[in-house]
Parts: structure tokens; C-alpha cells; sequence
């Protein structure tokens, strides 16, 4: 069995450290089942004890301390509350849930008959042949970067390439060569638009 460390003595005395309580203690230990140990390990096990029973006392004292704030914190509250209800004025009593239901539905009501009423003057105000530009445009895609831009832009907006329109082109000649190692060399010609 390897020799105990020598553990320091507390520093603060209570009533458990006095020499009736160390003798209480002692036989505390005894009655544990400690007679068969050395008395260097009764000894190890009476400072146990005592810094246990310290420990608890001051466990005790923190939580009556802790009690004792808890309470604090509970009156600083209700007196907190009880000003604000003196210093917040009166309101209104608040109207009952139905009528505030109630009063909301006629409002959606009335602003759905005015968005109609609204829509149906944009109505009558444009023309039947009218559309809007774009609608029917579609975006482009680059020639160079395949990006799909939007139909307004005149140059691509990831490589600046300028829109191709076909149609404003002059007809374009497109030669194209096959050559295969069986066939004579020949060119093909098409016309796109």
C-alpha cells in the first residue's frame, strides 16, 4: 500500500474540529468499518470528515444565501411592476375580438372593390391592340460564350460580343468541306437567311 499524502489541515475551525468533534468523528470512522485499517488511514479518513461536514456547512450557508437573493430578486420584481403599472397610464379598454374581426373583413372587402374598381379603369384606358414591348421578345443567346442574355441588350453581358440579328444581315453564303479519305474533295453550298 503506497504511503497517503499528507493533506493540509483546514484553516478555518468550526464546531466539528474541536476535540469532541474529532472524537465523534473518530468513532464515526470506526463504526464504518474502519478498526482492521492503520491509524495513519483512520487518520486520512477523520480529515475527510471534517472537511466533508466544513463543506457541508458551507453548502448550507450559500444556499440560505442563494434563498435569501432569491427573494430579493422576487420583491425588486413585484415592486419593478408595481411602478410601471402606477407610471403607465390608462388604456382604453380593448374592443372584444369579434368586432375587430369583424371590422377587418369590411376593410379587406373595401379594398378588394377598390382593386377591381382600379383594374377595371386600366382596362377601359388602353387600347385592344396594344402590347407591351417584350412581351412576346425572347433573350438571346451569345454566339461566342452561349450566355442567354435579355432581349434588350445589344451585347453579350459576360464577353461583350454585339448581338447578331440574322434577319438585318445580308444573306450569308456558308461553304462548308467534307473530305473523307474515299470521296474526292467537293464544296457544299446553302444559303441561310
Amino acid at each position: 500500500m503506497e504511503p497517503l499524502a499528507e493533506e493540509p489541515a483546514p484553516t478555518t475551525r468550526s464546531t466539528a474540529s474541536t476535540a469532541a468533534g474529532r472524537e465523534e468523528l473518530e468513532r464515526m470512522v470506526v463504526a464504518m468499518g474502519a478498526e482492521d485499517l492503520s491509524p495513519e488511514m483512520r487518520e486520512h479518513l477523520v480529515r475527510q470528515l471534517e472537511r466533508r461536514l466544513l463543506l457541508e456547512t458551507e453548502l448550507h450557508k450559500e444556499r440560505t444565501k442563494l434563498q435569501l437573493m432569491q427573494k430579493e430578486v422576487a420583491e425588486m420584481e413585484r415592486d419593478l411592476q408595481r411602478r410601471t403599472a402606477q407610471a403607465r397610464p390608462r388604456a382604453p379598454p380593448a374592443l372584444p375580438v369579434m368586432e375587430k374581426v369583424q371590422r377587418l373583413r369590411t376593410e379587406i372587402q373595401t379594398l378588394q372593390e377598390e382593386c377591381t374598381r382600379m383594374a377595371n379603369e386600366v382596362d377601359a384606358k388602353t387600347p385592344q391592340n396594344h402590347t407591351e414591348e417584350g412581351i412576346n421578345e425572347r433573350g438571346w443567346t451569345c454566339q461566342t460564350c452561349t450566355f442567354h442574355n435579355h432581349y434588350l441588350l445589344e451585347a453579350c453581358e459576360t464577353c461583350d460580343v454585339p448581338r447578331m440579328r440574322l434577319g438585318q444581315a445580308a444573306t450569308q453564303d456558308i461553304h462548308i468541306r467534307v473530305t473523307h479519305h474515299n470521296f474526292t474533295r467537293r464544296s457544299l453550298h446553302g444559303w441561310v437567311d
